[in-house]
């Protein structure tokens, strides 16, 4: 995911069209994200910005566990 002027885009897995919301206004948790070059959908907002968080989190364990040497928790 990048952000660009309070944009949040990520590239489609179906045709590589750019997909964005505003982070300024973004959708509610129950709305459906999709790709408007091929219609292919991600699912709701809810959902897509949970996967999100959870592997923000995994990344986050593995950088610990590089420097550490073990992981969190």
């Amino acid at each position: 995911m990048a952000k660009k002027r309070n944009r949040i885009t990520f590239q489609c897995t179906e045709c590589g069209h750019p997909v964005g919301m505003s982070e300024l206004n973004p959708p509610k948790d129950d709305e459906v994200i999709s790709c408007h070059g091929c219609g292919h959908e991600f699912g709701t907002y809810g959902e897509v910005k949970g996967a999100v968080i959870e592997m923000a989190r995994d990344e986050i364990d593995t950088v610990i566990e590089q420097t550490f040497g073990k992981r969190p928790g």
